[in-house]
């Protein structure tokens, strides 16, 4: 199920909050002057949000439901990786040098640990094997 604008049960009011939030901080900048119409356009009747008379809410409550998603999954999940603003101007902040010791490294501790999970497979299929043989 994917909510849109016309799905009822959906709360539009704090998604769209999160929007005039984003846009007032200058976390979004919106630069389609349609898109900015469209938003003069749509008003809050009560628990209602919506574009009046036959003027459209689509692109505005989009906009919205993308801000909602970063603010809820993408943002926690960069958070969680360590990909913030400060760590990629700290990695660029690097020099030439560093930066390849730190690939480098990292490059041997994927291949240290696909070597220890190789050696894990090999020692439980001898495990196996030697069970096995000794049923017969």
């Amino acid at each position: 199920m994917i909510p849109t604008h016309n799905t009822s049960g959906v709360n539009k009011v704090p998604i769209m909050e999160d929007l005039r939030n984003f846009v007032s901080n200058g976390l979004l900048h919106v630069r389609s002057l349609s898109a900015i119409e469209e938003m003069r356009a749509v008003a809050r009747d009560g628990d209602t949000i919506s574009a009046p008379g036959s003027m459209k809410d689509d692109r505005v409550f989009s906009m919205a439901l993308g801000c909602y998603y970063w603010k809820t999954a993408i943002r926690q999940a960069l958070i969680s990786g360590r990909r913030t603003r400060e760590a990629e101007a700290a990695k660029k902040r690097l020099s030439i040098t560093d930066q390849v010791y730190l690939f480098q490294q990292s490059m041997m501790s994927d291949f240290m640990a696909r070597k220890q999970t190789a050696r894990r497979q090999q020692a439980q299929a001898a495990r196996n094997w030697r069970s096995g043989a000794r049923r017969y």
